[in-house]
């Protein structure tokens, strides 16, 4: 098996911008592992970045939900009241999500 061949083959078909397989990361593993060479190095570690680029799941943006006013009194008063490092992270939290839902000036 001439692994240069098939290295080459692979550059050719990532620098096209061809969709990257499975096969062909374990093909291009091989290929650097046998040759050693740098480049055959480099290619299969940009071409593992495209194809876990290319492979990420969609990740749905969570439903925040709105801090009220009041909410934030409660908390705040907590916070005053038993001034816990757990109540003041709590108001703080709290606090910068309800400023984040304001509308800028």
């Amino acid at each position: 098996m001439n692994y240069h061949v098939i290295g080459n083959a692979l550059r050719t078909k990532f620098e096209k911008g061809v969709q990257v397989t499975q096969d062909d990361l374990a093909q291009m593993s091989q290929v650097a592992s046998r040759t050693g060479r740098m480049q055959d190095r480099v290619l299969y570690s940009a071409m593992k970045r495209k194809y876990e680029a290319d492979n990420q799941p969609e990740i749905e943006p969570e439903e925040v939900e709105k801090v009220t006013a009041e909410q934030l009194e409660t908390a705040k008063a907590e916070a005053k009241r038993n001034s816990t490092a757990e109540n003041i992270a709590r108001y703080t939290v709290l606090k910068r999500q309800y400023d984040s839902q304001q509308p800028a000036e």
